[in-house]
């Protein structure tokens, strides 16, 4: 009897310390398939950054040429070429058009105001837009927040899903956006007025904008939280560690 305890005991031992270094392999697994999903996300930054300034300054200098080829045309086109000249307005126009949307694109791909003036005011420019676009009243109350370029772009795209969710889901008419510092933590919250949000849905990964959203969380070492009820509007909580209080 006793030598079938310590058996047994052995046993349980055994199959403790395999169940544990499997939990550690799974732990080492998901950590380099979560390191390669942050490298992947680089790369298509870097990348959007490539492409945007390629469009914006190529493409765009391409266009702005040609826009005063065509004017200069008009100068020098003799009287009485009615039919030529509205053709080379129209052309004109048609430039004038495609420069602006050489501009949104390049923007969309990588906001210039986010690398010049940083995460507050980048943030600021996209509410102002997404206010203009949707007529959602967007209300700001955000701190100065310096971050580093590929963490103030993973808080910028998990901004600009929360707008998006806003738009397609919520059937809201206000949005309040807040950033800011707290015992050691950088928060940003999305909060809108509109129909509200399920927690099953919130829990659910069946979205992929949650998800998404979620993975970018868990690469800035932090966490997103999503609420709501019906009636009740939706709130989309990240909180991050703020590095510039770690180094201080």
């Amino acid at each position: 009897m006793q030598g079938g305890n310590f058996i047994g005991l052995r046993g349980a031992v055994a199959d403790i310390s395999q169940r544990k270094r499997m939990e550690e392999e799974i732990k080492r697994s998901s950590d380099r398939l979560r390191s390669l999903a942050a490298y992947q996300k680089k790369i298509r930054e870097d990348e959007r950054s490539r492409v945007a300034l390629e469009i914006h300054d190529e493409l765009g200098q391409v266009l702005t040429c040609m826009k005063m080829d065509i004017s200069w045309l008009l100068r020098k086109l003799p009287e009485g070429q009615d039919g030529l000249e509205k053709k080379l307005q129209g052309l004109s126009q048609a430039m004038d058009e495609s420069i602006h949307l050489i501009r949104r694109i390049s923007t969309g791909l990588r906001p210039p105001v986010l690398d010049d003036f940083g995460l507050s005011a980048a943030i600021e420019w996209q509410a102002k837009d997404f206010q203009a676009k949707t007529g959602i009243f967007c209300a700001l109350a955000l701190q100065d927040v310096n971050m580093d370029g590929s963490g103030a772009i993973s808080v910028f795209r998990i901004f600009q899903e929360s707008l998006t969710n806003t738009a397609r889901h919520a059937n809201a008419t206000a949005v309040r956006i807040q950033l800011f510092r707290k015992n050691g933590s950088i928060i940003m919250q999305v909060r809108d007025n509109g129909r509200g949000i399920k927690g099953s849905d919130a829990r659910s990964g069946r979205s992929l904008g949650i998800a998404g959203m979620k993975e970018r969380a868990l690469l800035l070492k932090g966490q997103i939280d999503i609420t709501g009820a019906p009636g009740e509007g939706t709130t989309v909580t990240l909180t991050i560690p703020d590095s510039e209080q770690a180094i201080s």
